[in-house]
């Protein structure tokens, strides 16, 4: 991870960004210890409800309350599900880690370091990836599948379904469609669905790879192209509002 620093005010420490990523993880391994348990994956500033405001909503906004909008109508609903589901597997016996509730305010990380620091999770304290109803719609998701698998970890649906690449390429394809049949390629309002349709396309082809030859790169190069799609389209005039949610989840599209 990149060693910026961040400036500080009075009673506060300055950390790299590798810094921090040890101080969380440090956090996680002080509770778990060397136990390991189920990953939660869902979509966080993404996935289905992220496509059907922006089609009802988003789009009909002004660039300045598009952010502001997708984060009370999309970012905030699926973090309140992630903690439901969260709690309902641990009701059921299943310690689960899960994203929505890490809400880390590092200004110094971007896309590629809540990359970096969800696959280390997955790597280190994750005995299964669990994914969410609708994590075919989330670049993140979609990513953290492609981890999941690279780390030999049994994926599975939120029913206990086995979800085998094949399923997941399906699964990918069936959204990639219907991104794309909403996507309207020459409006600037679309930036949203640009990157959405782009990060999740990303991972489809590493998954692809990865089930042809066994090896793909589930690492911070892969979180690095997904961060540089979001930059590209807000370069192209399309917003960043993905970016602007990034303290959660890896801006989980």
């Amino acid at each position: 991870m990149p060693t910026m620093t961040t400036a500080t005010t009075p009673g506060t420490i300055a950390m790299s960004s590798g810094q921090l990523a040890a101080v969380a993880l440090s956090t996680i391994r002080s509770v778990l210890g060397g136990e390991r348990c189920q990953y939660l994956s869902a979509p966080i500033t993404g996935g289905p409800r992220l496509l059907d405001w922006h089609r009802r909503i988003g789009r009909g906004l002004p660039d300045r309350e598009r952010s502001a909008g997708r984060s009370l109508a999309v970012t905030r609903p699926n973090i309140d599900d992630v903690i439901r589901l969260a709690e309902e597997q641990r009701s059921a016996g299943r310690r689960t880690i899960e994203p929505g509730s890490f809400e880390a305010d590092f200004p110094q990380w971007g896309q590629p370091e809540f990359y970096a620091f969800w696959n280390v999770v997955l790597e280190r304290h994750a005995d299964r990836a669990t994914f969410a109803d609708g994590w075919n719609f989330s670049a993140g998701c979609t990513f953290e599948y492609l981890c999941a698998v690279r780390h030999g970890l049994p994926t599975v649906d939120i029913r206990g379904k086995a979800i085998d690449p094949d399923t997941a390429l399906g699964l990918i394809d069936e959204a990639l469609s219907t991104i794309d049949s909403h996507w309207l390629r020459e409006d600037p309002r679309d930036g949203s669905l640009a990157a959405l349709y782009e990060g999740i396309g990303l991972q489809r082809r590493a998954i692809a790879a990865l089930r042809r030859s066994g090896d793909a790169a589930p690492d911070a190069h892969a979180g690095a192209a997904l961060a540089s799609i979001h930059a590209s389209t807000s370069l192209r005039g399309h917003g960043s509002d993905t970016r602007a949610e990034g303290r959660h989840h890896a801006a989980q599209g």
